[in-house]
């Protein structure tokens, strides 16, 4: 659960969301159970509600290699200009 010590941490700077894009959904489960104490959202709600935070952390697959990120990832996150 290193990513819930990294949000947190981004939590106390700014507003932070944490999508979850893993295909087993366990973060979500944990959320819905009030085991995780920020907000907590699936891959296909992240194109519409990422924009509400400023740090966007995602929990992915353990085997997921880069080039399938890029095509997993939905095109309105982005980098800050």
């Amino acid at each position: 659960m290193e990513f819930c010590q990294q949000k947190s941490y981004l939590q106390r700077k700014a507003s932070t969301v944490l999508v979850d894009s893993d295909p087993n959904q366990s973060v979500c489960g944990w959320a819905t159970n009030g085991s995780l104490h920020f907000e907590v959202i699936p891959l296909y709600q992240a194109a519409r509600r990422t924009r509400e935070f400023e740090h966007v952390v995602v929990d992915t697959n353990a085997s997921l290699g880069a080039d399938e990120f890029k095509e997993r990832r939905p095109a309105a996150i982005s980098s800050p200009s």
